[in-house]
């Protein structure tokens, strides 16, 4: 294979006399940078590509109905239930679409006494590192 090439350039340089004019040095650098934006292109390109369809309406209904008559459910359980019915949805495409609702007061009361009712038992610790000016590692 290597042979065939040193041939087909040897037979180009004989056919063609000014063949050095068309010779172009570059920095390893250029060639670099015409790779990173060849890599910038061909992403943007694949960015632009469309996505999955939107779901469909009844399901999303659907989706928003299950969680409001069971509020105890959550996504796993929608999904499978989903798919039991024949509908192909991912869970997180399920979770996507469930109504977001806020915790009542009563809720944040409970944790509220639930925190003062512990208070004397829980702890609380944060480990963090610090880098030094010597470089070395603080774990505190």
């Amino acid at each position: 294979m290597a042979s065939r090439r040193r041939l087909l350039w040897v037979a180009l340089r004989r056919a063609w006399h000014r063949w050095q004019e068309a010779l172009l040095l570059v920095q390893p650098e250029t060639v670099v940078a015409w790779h990173r934006k060849a890599f910038r292109r061909y992403w943007t390109i694949l960015s632009r590509a469309p996505g999955r369809p939107r779901l469909d309406t009844e399901i999303r209904r659907l989706i928003v109905r299950m969680a409001c008559e069971n509020p105890t459910w959550g996504a796993p359980r929608i999904h499978g239930e989903l798919a039991k019915l024949g509908f192909n949805v991912s869970e997180r495409t399920v979770s996507r679409y469930l109504p977001r609702i806020r915790p009542g007061r009563g809720v944040l009361r409970e944790w509220g006494t639930f925190l003062r009712n512990h208070r004397e038992a829980l702890a609380a610790m944060d480990f963090l590192t610090v880098p030094t000016v010597t470089f070395r590692i603080l774990t505190v």
